[in-house]
């Protein structure tokens, strides 16, 4: 005899509970249910009330178990005790992110993401998937302008702006920024409020090198509590990522996220390297 509790199709068995009145069951002509009323609910509907999770563990249902993926920063990190390197991408969310960021999670190693607001609200869904699988998010500003050529105000809009457009999306608070072309000063400094992050290793990704010469640069020009510059909008720096993370582990070097570079406090002012 079929167990009611475990339909053969893959449904769901929901027991309503005495006294539960509601508009659907108005519309049976039921006031309120007298007594526990049993409901045999589909596998399609069922399947559309559940969470992500669930659902990505139901289609792995009959398949071997391969554990649990964890984000890169499941395990704390002491940069105090381990040598550390901060990789950086700047200009994203681009077309390229989401191929770094299964780069990135294959190595189990964590990045910091300078993202311009522009192109924040187009690329939604991965500015959330970077965070959620452990990456830091900053602001690169709105429009990547020179900040050292506006008004103290329009400088502090260009990285707040951004910034709060980050956190709206992202659900995260957004603590600093990275000012484009490195271009900044104390009045720039004071007036946006936040770090500035800038750089010890420039790849120079942008001038098309390729893709040994990015792993060179990145690995052997680096030194511990460094930070190594990238763009996320160039393939041959994506490209490049698990040779440049497996070259710094060979090194004897973790790489991380600004914050966590920092043990989570990072210094006010310009920031190049720990």
């Amino acid at each position: 005899m079929p167990d009611p509790a475990n339909p053969a199709d893959g449904g769901l068995l929901v027991v309503l509970a005495p006294g539960i009145a509601s508009p659907e069951l108005a519309g049976l002509d039921i006031e309120a249910t007298a007594e526990a009323l049993p409901l045999i609910v589909d596998a399609e509907t069922a399947l559309e009330w559940t969470a992500p999770e669930w659902r990505a563990l139901a289609e792995q249902a009959g398949q071997p178990f391969a554990g649990v993926p964890a984000p890169a920063t499941s395990v704390p990190i002491d940069c105090s005790l381990v040598p550390c390197v901060a990789l950086t991408y700047d200009d994203g969310p681009s077309g390229y992110t989401p191929q770094l960021l299964d780069a990135l999670a294959a190595q189990r190693a964590s990045a910091t993401f300078f993202l311009i607001g522009s192109a924040v609200p187009g690329g939604a869904d991965t500015v959330r998937r970077t965070v959620a699988e452990g990456h830091e998010v900053a602001s690169h500003t709105m429009s990547h302008p020179d900040l050292t050529t506006l008004s103290a105000a329009a400088a502090r809009a260009q990285v707040r702006d951004a910034a709060a457009l980050i956190e709206q999306t992202a659900g995260v608070p957004v603590t600093m920024f990275r000012p484009p072309y490195g271009a900044v000063n104390a009045a720039v400094i004071d007036a946006v409020g936040m770090p500035a992050i800038l750089w010890s290793v420039d790849t120079n990704d942008w001038r098309r090198p390729g893709v040994d010469v990015l792993i060179d640069r990145a690995v052997n020009g680096v030194s511990p509590g460094g930070i190594v510059l990238f763009h996320d909008t160039h393939l041959d720096s994506v490209t490049a990522a698990p040779a440049i993370v497996e070259g710094l582990r060979d090194r004897g070097f973790e790489p991380v996220t600004v914050s966590e570079l920092f043990g989570g406090s990072v210094p006010a002012g310009r920031v190049s390297s720990r």
